[in-house]
């Protein structure tokens, strides 16, 4: 059974609910959610996939803030654009075709040719999971049934849930779907594309019907995006909505103090952007200079491969300065810097 412990930490400490802009000195993000917890693979390891409800509220209980990807359904194309309005179509999944963490019967499709209808039948990928996991841990693993029975959840009734039971800042990744939008979003004439359904309308009319619930989405919710083009349509449809920049920069730049500033400009160009989130091993002092000056939160992300690994690389970047981590163990992180929000019993 798992409880939770009554912790706290000055460099972890909650920031007041209501309060827009403000994070913890330090940010653990459970990037996609926990979807493992522990060594031992067999009593407490597997929890739920990547992305579902399960995982994701299990990280908002931990009460580090909580990381999950966005992508939008098609529809049903004779609405036209009225889809672009409708918040339902958001649903919460990373890869752009089902097939390696949840699939569909029959032929893997892209998942922004599905309807609502299709949605509804997609189930986990037991083969996936497993290879997943077994890797993570390096031995064989059996499912769990909280892994069988997950289900990849809609984004507004998740973010809803999230909102009202954590304190849990929220980074909500904006995904692009294919190499066809990602061209489209990234074009001057993007907004002109019919090949483009406009997920950022959807968002910013997600963050009018959350604020109509007096839920505070814009102290409470951070949307990131590798596609800097569509954080500018984003900004210019509601400016208060907070954020940040995923990208991926060469060691050239990063170690380079003109190379990270002009980097970190063209990034600032239009987006409003006040957090930006590199891998880790583009963390260089240079990097760092640059983006300080400009008042940027640096949130470098590491994927653990293996659980066993010492993850010898939260020490280096902790000791940068970042302003927080995001991790797909983000238990081992709080165990790194002193955090167990966990009993575990029988």
């Amino acid at each position: 059974m798992l409880s939770f412990a009554n912790w706290g930490n000055p460099r972890l400490s909650r920031v007041p609910s209501g309060f827009s802009n403000q994070h913890p000195a330090f940010e653990i993000v459970a990037h996609r959610g926990v979807r493992t917890l522990g060594d031992n693979h067999d009593q407490f390891s597997n929890l739920a996939p990547e992305d579902t409800a399960e995982a994701l509220l299990m990280a908002g209980k931990m009460g580090v803030a909580v990381e999950f990807d966005v992508l939008a359904l098609s529809g049903d194309e004779r609405r036209g654009d009225r889809n672009r309005n409708d918040t339902d179509l958001l649903i919460v999944h990373h890869d752009t075709k089902t097939g390696r963490i949840f699939e569909l019967p029959g032929r893997q499709r892209p998942v922004r040719h599905l309807t609502r209808q299709e949605w509804e039948k997609v189930r986990p990928s037991v083969r996936g999971n497993k290879q997943v996991l077994e890797q993570l841990y390096g031995a064989p693993v059996r499912l769990k049934s909280t892994y069988v029975s997950a289900r990849p959840p809609k984004a507004k009734p998740l973010i809803r849930e999230l909102l009202r039971q954590s304190d849990a800042h929220l980074y909500l990744e904006l995904k692009m779907e294919d190499d066809t939008r990602w061209q489209a979003a990234n074009n001057a004439r993007a907004t002109h594309s019919r090949k483009y359904n406009y997920p950022e309308i959807k968002i910013a009319k997600l963050f009018e019907e959350l604020e109509a619930e007096n839920l505070n989405p814009h102290g409470r919710i951070t949307v990131i995006s590798f596609s800097p083009a569509s954080l500018r349509l984003l900004h210019r449809l509601d400016p208060r909505i907070e954020t940040g920049l995923s990208c991926v920069l060469s060691l050239k730049t990063a170690d380079n103090l003109s190379k990270s500033k002009r980097f970190i400009e063209r990034a600032q160009k239009g987006t409003g952007i006040s957090a930006i989130l590199p891998p880790a091993d583009a963390i260089r002092q240079p990097f760092m200079s640059a983006a300080n000056s400009q008042g940027l939160r640096v949130l470098p992300w590491v994927e653990i491969q293996q659980r066993e690994e010492e993850a010898s690389d939260f020490s280096r970047l902790i000791g940068t300065g970042v302003q927080g981590i995001l991790t797909n163990a983000p238990d081992l992180l709080m165990a790194h810097v002193g955090q167990n929000p966990f009993t575990l019993g029988a």
